[in-house]
């Protein structure tokens, strides 16, 4: 019963976050389209059956589980980009009819539960080993492409390095040579569409017409709402469509016209909410692989949160990135829910606290990678 008081806020906060989802999508879709929300709410209550499978599994399992999710998730994201559907200019969903699926979704899975394995280890030979195999990823979703999900792969690699307490010379030389290879990867590898997005971002007011649009009628729907906004199912951008991808990536316009800021205000409350019980659970976690595979479920949560947050606001480039529990998405929803069950998984485990999460104790050596 004392896991309980870890477990419940969890799952208070996810359901909430759902129920807002829905809420949203609702106002979001014209009535031809209303079978989406009905979707959406088969979707949210897979992804709750997915953590009570996950939830029956002991932790072991999940180590052994990583390499399986890693390998699968290769295979499907090297056969999308022949057999997957193409939808505008990307091959990133198998098209089953009434439902879609993204491999790169898995991916996520799979690195969380596989990169710890090797960040264990106290020998650069693993380290190098968790960078090639997150570059592996990164290769597929660019061929896709997907530089959302490419750039989240790096950056989960990156936090859970950072957690394992390599910020030393490694990680500078690291970042130096990402630096040095930016204006390669931006002119040879980006598509034209994704370069446009970057430019948009510096100066989106140049791309209205272009990749800057978005941006710029999410925008206007935000700032439209003021803050109390102008009340739900009265967004006048919202219900005129002038804001594309509405129920996905932008579908906090819809929040910010029709609620406001205190729409908005909301989302971010629950989402803080959201870390501050991870956090909780990564504080009673037991073994070093269990506080890296939270870590590594936090910089997916985080990422997608910031991210989208961000673009919505014109603070950072889009990038496709689906608001957690909230956007309108099967694969995503069902991986969300798995990498939450993940985490409870540690709280089942156990409730011994330590005097210093693994975090604190880092810093209190100096960073040293031993």
């Amino acid at each position: 019963m004392e896991r309980l008081k870890y477990e419940i806020p969890v799952y208070v906060v996810l359901i909430a976050l759902m129920i807002y989802g829905v809420f949203l999508l609702n106002s979001a879709v014209d009535l031809k389209d209303r079978i989406l929300v009905f979707k959406q709410m088969a979707w949210n209550v897979a992804a709750v059956l997915s953590m009570i499978l996950f939830t029956v599994l002991r932790i072991n399992d999940l180590r052994s589980l990583g390499w399986y999710v890693y390998i699968v998730s290769v295979i499907l994201m090297s056969l999308v980009l022949i057999f997957g559907v193409e939808i505008n200019g990307a091959r990133r969903w198998f098209n089953f009819g009434l439902f879609s699926f993204q491999p790169s979704e898995l991916m996520k899975v799979g690195l969380v539960l596989l990169l710890p394995q090797f960040l264990m280890r106290k020998k650069y030979r693993d380290l190098l080993t968790s960078l090639l195999l997150t570059l592996g990823a990164v290769l597929l979703a660019m061929m896709e492409p997907d530089l959302g999900s490419a750039v989240l792969f790096m950056f989960i690699w990156f936090v859970l390095i950072f957690m394992r307490g390599i910020w030393d010379r490694f990680l500078l030389w690291a970042m130096g040579i990402g630096g040095g290879f930016a204006p390669v990867i931006f002119f040879y590898v980006l598509k034209d569409y994704q370069r446009e997005r970057i430019l948009a971002f510096l100066n989106p007011k140049a791309h209205f017409t272009g990749a800057g649009y978005n941006v710029l009628q999410a925008m206007k729907a935000i700032g439209s709402g003021g803050f109390l906004g102008r009340g739900y199912g009265l967004g006048f951008m919202n219900k005129a469509g002038y804001v594309p991808m509405d129920k996905t990536d932008f579908i906090i316009s819809v929040a910010g016209e029709e609620l406001g800021f205190v729409g908005i205000l909301i989302l971010v409350a629950l989402y803080t909410l959201l870390f501050i019980s991870i956090y909780r659970i990564f504080r009673i976690s037991r073994s070093l692989y269990e506080e890296l595979v939270i870590s590594g479920v936090m910089a997916v949560f985080f990422f997608h949160v910031f991210e989208n947050l961000g673009m919505n606001m014109g603070l950072l480039p889009v990038t496709g990135i689906p608001l957690p529990f909230v956007s309108y998405g099967g694969s995503s929803t069902i991986t969300f829910g798995i990498l939450i069950s993940i985490v409870l998984k540690v709280s089942m485990g156990g409730t011994r606290a330590k005097p210093l999460g693994m975090f604190e104790s880092q810093i209190k050596k100096g960073g040293e990678w031993l």
